[in-house]
C-alpha cells in the first residue's frame, strides 16, 4: 500500500475537517504502537534453558570488551573467538560475527593440526566448519572425533547436534529448533517421501549419539539436556510427517508432541546434577506442567492456571521444584538468590498464572541485583500484564536515569501515555528523535500522540512529516519483522485521513488491512469510530 502523505499535507487546506463528534471518537481510539514485552522460557540445543523478553535489549558489550582484552594472539584464542562470534551474533553485528567465526575456524584448524587425535578439538573444528556451511568436511571431522575419542561425550553431542541439523536441511530448513518457522517452510514446500525417510534415518542416528553421550558421561547435566531437546525436536517433526501423510489433521498435535513426556526424566536428571541452576529448575517445572496439561487439552493458553490439569505425581514434582527455588532464594550469594527469585517468578507465572506473585518475586530479585536488565524487563512484562502502570512508572523513570537508551525512553513514553501524561510522553519521544531522527517506532508514536491532541493544521503537518519518515524507512526494509509496524502505520494514516475529513480514503485503508488481518482489533475500533 502506497500512501502519498506529502501530497496530502500540501493540499490539506482543500479538505474539510471531520465533524467534531467524529473527530472525538477517532482521537479516543488512537493508540501508540505496541512494545512487545512477552517473555519466553526456552530449551535450545547448545544454549541450555534461556529466559528472554521479546523486544528487550541485550547488552553484551562488557563481555565482548573483556574477551577482546584477553586475546593473546595465539591458538589459545580459539575459544575466545568462538564466544565472540556468538556474542556479536546476538547483538546483530553480522560483520564482526563473521570475522570472529572465520578467526575461530582458522585457529581450531591449527590446533587440530598440532593434535590430530584430540577429540574435543576435532569437535570444535567440526562445529566451526558447520557454522561456515562446510557441511561435508564438518561431518567428516565430527565422525573422526567420535572414532578417535569415543569416551569424550562432547564429541557425541557435537555429532548428534550436527545430524539433527542435517535432518532439518534435508527437509528444507536451516532451523535447528522445532517451531513455527521450520514447520511453515515444510508445509509450504512439503518434502518428498525420500527426504522424509532420509531425515528419519538422520534423527535415529542422532538419537544414538545422544544416548552414547549419556552412557559415557552419566554425571554431566548437558548430556541429558541435549538428549531431551533432541527427543522433543524429533517427536515434533514426526508429528509434522504424520500430518503430511494425512494421518493427522490438527496442527496443535505438533506442540503436544514437542512437549513429549519422554523428555521429563532427562530434564529431572539435569536438575539433580545442577542443583544450583535456577533456570534448569524453573525450566523443568515449566516443561512438566505443559507436557502433562497438553495431554488433557489440545492447547494451553498463556497465563492460564494449569494446576487442575495436572496429575498428582506432576503436582508433587513441581512443588518440589518450587521448594528448591525458594531454598536457593535464601542463598548468601546475591546473584544466586536473585536468579532463584527470577526463575520462581517466571515458573509460577507460567504454571499457575500467578503474575501478581511474580511481581513480588521479581522486586526481590531486583533489590539483590539492581543492574539486571532482564529482571527489569520481566517486571515490566508482568506489570503490563496486570495493567499496573502507576506502580510501573517510577521503575521506568529510574531506569532511564540509570541507562538512557531509545528503548528505555520508548517504554517510559508508553507508560506516560497509559497514565494520560501526554506531554511527558511527547518529551520522551522527541528526545529519541533528536538522537535518531529516523527511529520508526518513535516517529509512529509521536504522530499518534499528535493526532490524539487536536486537529490544528500545524499538528497535522507535524504528524504527516513523522508518517512520511516512517514510510521512507519501511520502504527500505522489506523484512517480515517490521510487518506489525507496517500495519500500524497504515491504520494510523487511516485515522489521519478520517480526522482530515477524508472518510472514504480512511475506510479504504482500514478495509485493506482487514482483508489481510480480519481479526485486527485496532482496525475494527477505527472502523467503528468512522461510523461503520
Amino acid at each position: 500500500m502506497r500512501l502519498f502523505l506529502l501530497i496530502l499535507v500540501a493540499g490539506l487546506g482543500c479538505y474539510g475537517a471531520a465533524p467534531e463528534t467524529g473527530a472525538k471518537k477517532l482521537r479516543e481510539v488512537v493508540r501508540l504502537p505496541t512494545i512487545d514485552f512477552a517473555f519466553s522460557l526456552k530449551f535450545q540445543s547448545g544454549n541450555g534453558w534461556t529466559l528472554s523478553v521479546v523486544g528487550a535489549e541485550e547488552d553484551s558489550s562488557a563481555e565482548i570488551a573483556t574477551l577482546r582484552k584477553e586475546l593473546r594472539g595465539d591458538i589459545s584464542d580459539a575459544e575466545r573467538f568462538t564466544r565472540l562470534k556468538e556474542l556479536y551474533a546476538k547483538a546483530n553485528d553480522k560483520t564482526n560475527s563473521q570475522a570472529a567465526a572465520a578467526k575461530a575456524l582458522e585457529l581450531w584448524r591449527r590446533r587440530v593440526e598440532l593434535q590430530p587425535d584430540n577429540g574435543r578439538f576435532l569437535a570444535e573444528l567440526g562445529r566451526s566448519l558447520a557454522g561456515a556451511e562446510k557441511y561435508v568436511e564438518a561431518e567428516s571431522v565430527l565422525r573422526k572425533a567420535t572414532t578417535v575419542a569415543p569416551a569424550e561425550w562432547k564429541c557425541w553431542i557435537a555429532l548428534g547436534t550436527f545430524l539433527d541439523a542435517k535432518a532439518h536441511r534435508t527437509l528444507g530448513s536451516d532451523s535447528l529448533q522445532p517451531g513455527e518457522n521450520l514447520f511453515a517452510g515444510i508445509f509450504g514446500k512439503p518434502p518428498s517421501a525420500n527426504q522424509v525417510k532420509e531425515a528419519e534415518k538422520l534423527f535415529d542416528e542422532a538419537g544414538e549419539c545422544f544416548n552414547k553421550a549419556v552412557t559415557t558421561a552419566p554425571k554431566e547435566a548437558e548430556a541429558y539436556f541435549e538428549r531431551a531437546v533432541h527427543r522433543s525436536m524429533r517427536n515434533a517433526c514426526e508429528s509434522v510427517f504424520r500430518i503430511l501423510r494425512g494421518e493427522l489433521s490438527d496442527r496443535t498435535d505438533i506442540t503436544r508432541a514437542m512437549f513429549t513426556p519422554d523428555s521429563i526424566p532427562d530434564f529431572r536428571e539435569v536438575v539433580r546434577l545442577s542443583p544450583k541452576d535456577p533456570l534448569a529448575i524453573g525450566g523443568c517445572a515449566f516443561f512438566e506442567a505443559w507436557s502433562q496439561a497438553m495431554q488433557k487439552r489440545a492447547a494451553v493458553q498463556s497465563g492460564e492456571d494449569l494446576w487442575n490439569l495436572l496429575p498428582d505425581e506432576t503436582r508433587q514434582s513441581i512443588l518440589g521444584l518450587f521448594a528448591r527455588l525458594e531454598d536457593l532464594s535464601g542463598s548468601s550469594d546475591p546473584r544466586l538468590a536473585a536468579g532463584a527469585f527470577t526463575s520462581l517468578a517466571v515458573a509460577r507465572a507460567i504454571v499457575r498464572g500467578d503474575f501478581r506473585g511474580g511481581i513480588t518475586h521479581l522486586r526481590r530479585a531486583l533489590a539483590l541485583a539492581p543492574s539486571s536488565d532482564l529482571t527489569m524487563d520481566l517486571l515490566i512484562s508482568l506489570h503490563v500484564r496486570e495493567a499496573r502502570f502507576d506502580d510501573l512508572l517510577p521503575l521506568c523513570e529510574e531506569r532511564v536515569k540509570r541507562k538512557d537508551t531509545s528503548h528505555n525512553r520508548g517504554v517510559l513514553a508508553k507508560v506516560y501515555d497509559k497514565l494520560n501524561q501526554t506531554e511527558k510522553a511527547e518529551d520522551q519521544l522527541r528526545s529519541i528523535l533528536k538522537k535518531e531522527p529516523d527511529h520508526v517506532w518513535a516517529n509512529l508514536a509521536l504522530a499518534s500522540l499528535l493526532l490524539k491532541r487536536d486537529t490544528e493544521e500545524s499538528t497535522f503537518r507535524d504528524a504527516a512529516r513523522a508518517f512520511e519518515r516512517v514510510k521512507s524507512s519501511l520502504e527500505k526494509n522489506d523484512t517480515s519483522d517490521v510487518q506489525d509496524l507496517r500495519t500500524y502505520h497504515a491504520l494510523s494514516v487511516a485515522v489521519f485521513y478520517g480526522l482530515a475529513g477524508r472518510k472514504d480514503a480512511a475506510l479504504d485503508v482500514v478495509r485493506e488491512v482487514l482483508s489481510r488481518d480480519k481479526d485486527n482489533d485496532y482496525a475494527k475500533q477505527i472502523l467503528a469510530a468512522l461510523g461503520q
